[in-house]
């Protein structure tokens, strides 16, 4: 027997609904398309899609995009479904038309000769970036009956497209990696390049990118380096040992072309401006089919993240919690972690000196492949010593020698000795910091080191005799390939079944 379910039950149902499947649902008979329009369900969508914690940040960005990018010809890309419900059910083929009045064709001059302006969009597109801002704004100070949801969605669906999903966590952890390069006076913070027009990227790609990246670049659109380059502004960190220096910003849509890895079509996201050797530049890199964020070896790729919102959001929270360090006298960020949750930090005190040691696997100069004896995994380390300012404030010290047991995977220990730390012996007083990064091959992505510094203390004892040498501890650090990178199903089977264990939770380290 069928039962007639009342408006009010049916609309109860679609609010568990995402909109594809609302859209779905209104094709079926006109009571529920009458139905798929209630305030109530688009409400419900509206809350979900874009949270009120990132309202604000949101409203911010569309302002700045109506405002501050002109020239090129680019224009929205509308799709609607069934009687002018107003959207696509998502992933299908779009229509191409332009949002707003049709009428205004001509160019925005605004921001012409500013050196952000990289893209652009005619008029009536920041047109209706501007009433989408204002519908937004509209519904997160009153959410009254006078804003309606359904309208509101439909500009916020238009607008955004496939990437409609990620706007939320997109918006929210731009406006984290802003507020912080601002608070420490960090270079970056004014590097962020307004967002760009869906056809725009397209355009420039050449191909249809998937949701997070479209989100990504119609919110920000990458980030701008000036052309006499002399500071670290990458927003994305780096590091910095012996000839290599890395320093990593966020990749210009603009510039952005599909290239191959293999059989893989590859996108890049994140650029470093300096490489090992003047080797040339390496990158974040995007896998289309997969989007796995991917970073290259010398001769094969790793996984970083399963997708770039994820790869982003991880970052920024470190950052913001004070996991990775900031370099006090570049201003950079660097990607060492500082979290003692991470197995690659140590922190020791022996006596009055402290040191802290931290470590990362560093893929571009990595290598791996089916002959294991000429495997290479490079983890680099950053060593900050300093001592108490609790020490006696005569108190003196020299750093005299260094020593290193590294263990590789296969349980290889090899002893490292040698005077001094990178060919200097740095003086302690109280107060007194030293950082300084080195490097670690190994023949295998996991193994651990550990050592220890002599320190020769220069002051006098109340009896005239000066203190005997002693030795500072360096903690264990854990050197694990797995903590933050994913071997690709075509890496060599050995690789492969470490991977597995580790994923299972069973120790793989010596």
């Amino acid at each position: 027997m069928l039962v007639e379910l009342s408006d009010d039950i049916i609309a109860k149902i679609f609010g568990f609904l995402e909109v594809n499947e609302v859209l779905q649902c209104s094709l079926v008979c006109k009571s529920w398309c009458r139905v798929a329009r209630a305030d109530q369900i688009w409400h419900t969508l509206c809350e979900r899609y874009f949270s009120p914690n990132t309202l604000k940040s949101l409203i911010t960005k569309l302002e700045e995009n109506a405002i501050s990018v002109s020239k090129s010809y680019c224009s929205e890309s509308v799709s609607l479904g069934s009687e002018d419900l107003g959207f696509t059910l998502a992933n299908r083929e779009t229509q191409r038309g332009e949002v707003g009045d049709t009428s205004g064709s001509s160019e925005s001059s605004t921001a012409s000769d500013s050196p952000t302006a990289l893209c652009g969009t005619k008029a009536c597109c920041c047109q209706a970036r501007k009433a989408l801002a204002n519908l937004i704004e509209e519904y997160g100070n009153s959410k009254s009956s006078s804003c309606s949801k359904y309208l509101l969605f439909k500009a916020f669906f238009r607008h955004f497209s496939r990437g409609s999903y990620y706007v939320s966590r997109i918006a929210k952890l731009l406006d984290n990696l802003e507020t912080f390069c601002r608070r420490a006076n960090l270079p970056a913070a004014r590097t962020l390049l307004p967002g760009v027009d869906g056809i725009c990227i397209e355009r420039q790609t050449g191909t249809e990118l998937p949701g997070d990246i479209y989100c990504l670049y119609r919110l920000c659109s990458g980030q701008y380096i000036p052309s006499d380059y002399s500071q670290f502004q990458g927003i994305l960190g780096g590091y910095l040992f012996y000839d290599v220096l890395v320093d990593w910003n966020l990749y210009s849509i603009c510039s952005g072309t599909v290239t191959s890895l293999g059989d893989r079509r590859i996108l890049k996201i994140g650029q470093d401006l300096f490489w090992h050797n003047n080797r040339g530049s390496q990158g974040l890199f995007v896998d289309l089919e997969t989007k796995h964020v991917i970073e290259k070896t010398q001769n094969h790729y790793v996984i970083a993240s399963k997708d770039t919102v994820t790869y982003l959001e991880k970052y920024v929270n470190d950052l913001c919690s004070n996991h990775l360090m900031i370099d006090r006298n570049t201003k950079q960020i660097l990607r060492f972690s500082l979290s003692a949750t991470y197995s690659g930090h140590s922190d020791v005190v022996t006596g009055y000196i402290r040191i802290q040691a931290t470590c990362l696997f560093v893929p571009g100069i990595s290598r791996f492949s089916d002959n294991e004896e000429q495997d290479e995994f490079v983890f680099a380390y950053r060593i900050r010593i300093s001592m108490l300012s609790s020490a006696p404030s005569h108190y003196i010290y020299r750093l005299e020698q260094r020593h290193w047991i590294v263990t590789d995977t296969d349980g290889h220990v090899e002893n490292i000795r040698g005077p001094g730390v990178i060919g200097e012996h740095p003086m302690f007083r109280p107060g007194s910091v030293f950082d300084y990064a080195s490097c670690a091959p190994l023949r295998g992505p996991v193994g651990k080191m550990k050592g220890s510094f002599t320190f020769r203390p220069l002051h006098y004892e109340s009896d005239a005799q000066a203190a005997a040498p002693f030795s500072a501890q360096v903690g264990e650090l854990q050197l694990n390939f797995f903590e933050c990178y994913r071997f690709p199903p075509e890496a060599p089977e050995r690789y492969l079944q470490l991977q597995e264990r580790w994923e299972e939770g069973n120790n793989i380290l010596c």
